[in-house]
């Protein structure tokens, strides 16, 4: 059965045939000072999301351009291979989302909870976290959609929101079960060795 329309960029990418998103948006040179406003960040970034889109539209056509050959593996592949041998940028786009990303936790709104509390001096609002993020649990899940089986699931600790019962009680918001640790130093491994089509968090 032939994938679903919306699925074959990701099946691409899966196959080593076209970039990651996030790839692109570290080859993006973009001027900031990390200690800028908030507001002044966003509107940065607003600008500079459209060199991204084009940049990315040009890959999706560079992908429908070799549909037209047998050889469209091949093509995409090598395409691919040279777009990652342009350098990272030293100030990129993806920077600048970390950068907001880190202005946001001095004044937590990132749900609609907005505590407004600052997460980087260790405050805790409704969630109980910091500005450390802790997973509860990593595991391939057999339970998606064909295209995606398996899928490599992380289930972080934390809750927006407080259900009156869970099946996942480790990532309730009082979860203390959880060390901070790296993703990719545990999950590549699982995602080689067991086929993994992809990763949901």
């Amino acid at each position: 059965m032939a994938a679903p329309k919306y699925l074959k960029r990701y099946l691409m990418v899966q196959g080593n045939e076209m970039p990651v998103l996030s790839r692109i948006t570290e080859r993006i040179s973009v001027e900031f000072d990390p200690e800028m406003e908030l507001e002044e960040l966003r509107d940065i970034h607003k600008a500079s999301i459209q060199e991204y889109r084009k940049l990315q539209e040009s890959l999706d056509i560079e992908a429908m351009e070799a549909l037209a050959y047998p050889d469209i593996s091949d093509r995409l592949k090598l395409y691919t291979e040279s777009f990652l041998d342009i350098s990272k940028a030293i100030s990129s786009l993806m920077d600048l989302k970390v950068a907001i990303v880190n202005r946001m936790l001095e004044n937590c709104t990132c749900c609609e909870r907005r505590c407004e509390i600052n997460r980087k001096e260790g405050e805790k609002g409704f969630c109980r976290l910091t500005d450390v993020s802790r997973y509860a649990s990593e595991f391939l899940h057999m339970g998606e959609e064909p295209e995606l089986v398996p899928s490599h699931t992380i289930f972080f600790t934390g809750l927006r929101s407080l259900p009156a019962s869970t099946a996942r009680t480790g990532t309730s918001p009082h979860a203390r079960n959880a060390e901070p640790k790296s993703i990719p130093e545990n999950s590549q491994s699982l995602l080689t060795s067991e086929g993994c089509t992809g990763q949901k968090t």
